[in-house]
Formats: structure tokens, sequence, C-alpha cells
């Protein structure tokens, strides 16, 4: 038997097989879904069904999931999205997390692996037992791992996708200290091998951009040559 779990997802793919292959597939393991066969259908549902994950692809009608991307962040939503990319194209895989996606799967894909990653995106949501320390200061940044929320100068809030926030959090319990790439992509990002430095890099790269956009200078996120990363106040 499937392992049962109950939360909102929303697939957003103009490919009628794939959008009825994902729904089948999650709705047998006790997934509420909905299915959008576009972008704007896709903005629609977001805010009529309040979904926990998207998978979303990226070459859509009317409005693209890059697009749609683009909207959820400029709208402070803080929903975790999977991008389906087409293996060919790296340049998309890049451009979706500069954009805020959580993480991709490429075309063709098993729905097994699709199933990891949102089970891997989903547990990253909930408070665990390394947050129970509470909220985590770091120069002027206060980052609150039950509220998901970081705070500049105690009442400034900044917006982070659900991956940014882990990756800030995680470094921000270790500040000052090195933390290897293995580390941030098993413990935080869910991969089970390296092969996905590139994507770490990504929203390390983004992270950094929201500091400067928001001058943060007080906190930096420094690359650890040969190692990882390390936040640094």
């Amino acid at each position: 038997m499937p392992e049962k779990t109950t939360f909102k997802l929303l697939i957003v793919e103009d490919d009628p097989g794939i959008a009825t292959m994902l729904n089948t597939f999650f709705t047998s393991r006790d997934v509420s879904t909905q299915v959008a066969p576009d972008g704007r259908q896709a903005l629609e549902l977001v805010t009529s069904f309040e979904p926990d994950i998207i998978i979303l692809d990226i070459v859509l009608p009317y409005v693209d999931g890059l697009s749609v991307l683009d909207t959820l962040q400029k709208q402070a939503i803080r929903i975790p999205v999977i991008l389906l990319t087409d293996k060919r194209s790296v340049e998309e895989k890049l451009a979706g997390f500069e954009h805020g996606a959580d993480d991709y799967v490429t075309k063709p894909f098993s729905p097994k692996e699709l199933w990891m990653r949102v089970q891997a995106i989903l547990r990253r949501s909930k408070p665990s037992s390394e947050n129970t320390q509470g909220t985590v200061t770091v120069g002027n940044l206060s980052i609150d791992p039950l509220m998901r929320e970081v705070l500049f100068r105690g009442k400034i809030p900044l917006a982070f996708t659900k991956t940014e926030f882990d990756l800030l959090y995680y470094l921000a319990q270790r500040q000052s200290q090195a933390v290897a790439h293995a580390s941030l992509l098993s413990e935080v990002m869910g991969y089970s091998s390296t092969s996905q430095t590139k994507a770490l890099v990504i929203h390390v790269a983004n992270i950094r951009k929201k500091f400067k956009a928001n001058n943060i200078h007080d906190v930096e996120l420094a690359a650890v040559p040969g190692i990882g990363y390390k936040l640094l106040s």
C-alpha cells in the first residue's frame, strides 16, 4: 500500500497525458489536487485552492511558468514550487531558481522521484527538533523557524523561498562555522548526492542578491573554498 498523506497540491501542466498521470498518482496517495493547464488558471487556483505545494511546468499557454513564479514573488506568496523542465535545457533550471523555484525535476521523470522531492520539501516546512531553540539572530537579521519569517532590524520582513529560508536558518544555527556542500545538499535540500551542487550555488546567489537589495551589510554568506559556506556577522 502506498504511504498515505494529506496535503494540497496544485499541478500546472498543459500536456493532458502528464497532467492526468500526475493527478492519478498523487490522488492515489490521498493528496488533494487541482490541475491547471496554463499559468493564468494556476494563479487563480493559488488564491482559491491555497495549495501547500505546486508542481509547475515552465512552458505554458498565456502565462509561462517563470512569470507565475514572478507573480508569486511580487505578491509575497510563499508556496514551495517544483519545476518540470526539459532535460536539454540547463538554462531553464537555473532561470527557475533565479525566479524563486525550490527544486526541479527533468522530463521524462519517475512519479516516485517527484513524490520524494515533494515529501522532502514539505518535511522541511514543518517544525523539527532542530529548530526548538527558536529565533536565531545574526547581525541585524532575526530568523524565526516557527513563523518561517526573517526580519531585518526586528521589524522589516524579508521574502525568501522555502529553500532559501531553510539554507539561511541552517547556516545561522552554525554561525561562523564552515558547512560542507554535501551537508547542505543532504540535510537541507534533501538530495542524496552532490550532483545538484549547481542548484545550491544558485540558491546561495539569490540569498546574497536579497541581502544586497535590502542593504544588509552586516551579514555575509561567505564561500569556504573546497568546503562549502558559512554565515558571518
